[in-house]
């Protein structure tokens, strides 16, 4: 292989691997900082808009409770709420954020100990339910009562009357709360 040869097939290799470099990570690093500069642009602890909240990349703040934006194929929340990015910008994306946030309500009134045992617990093991039966549990519906969301689907019957009984129950019970006596202090 003459001198000539040789360099032109390092200079391309050298070009191979700058644009695996630029693709692989310079890319992905500029758009990762580009989308956190625009979360802190747009993050304002007294916001109310669903919308952003939702166009968020990372995180977010709605009604008081902070927003962490997941990869996660289920959103989720424990007074923080992990928002899955697979759910979209539409009315589906809406309800999921007001569900989420029916469920850092129930946290509250609830206290950790027992919002554990009583909510968390039982939405996360009917998570595989058809929808109908999975937001007419009583743990789901009232969050979804506490967190203003209007389904098109309908509930069974009677359940938010059932749900309001089934957390008052919880709410009374001698079950105790280790962590904070009954209550956090969410704002």
């Amino acid at each position: 292989m003459e001198w000539d040869e040789f360099k032109n097939a390092i200079e391309q290799k050298a070009e191979q691997i700058k644009d695996e470099i630029n693709k692989k990570i310079v890319i992905p690093v500029n758009n990762a900082v580009s989308n956190i500069k625009e979360d802190i642009r747009n993050f304002d602890i007294l916001n109310t808009s669903e919308d952003v909240a939702l166009k968020s990349h990372y995180v977010s703040w709605y009604k008081n409770r902070l927003i962490i934006r997941t990869d996660l194929s289920r959103s989720g929340s424990f007074g923080i709420v992990f928002l899955s990015r697979n759910i979209g910008t539409g009315d589906y994306a809406k309800n999921t954020l007001n569900h989420e946030y029916g469920h850092t309500i129930q946290l509250k009134l609830l206290g950790v100990t027992k919002y554990t045992v009583f909510i968390g617990i039982p939405s996360a093991l009917s998570g595989g339910l058809e929808e109908l039966d999975y937001y007419s549990m009583p743990w789901e519906r009232s969050a979804d009562l506490f967190g203003g969301v209007k389904r098109t689907t309908v509930y069974l019957p009677y359940i938010d009357a059932i749900s309001y009984l089934y957390l008052a129950n919880v709410k009374l019970s001698p079950y105790p709360d280790y962590f904070y006596g009954g209550s956090i202090h969410l704002p």
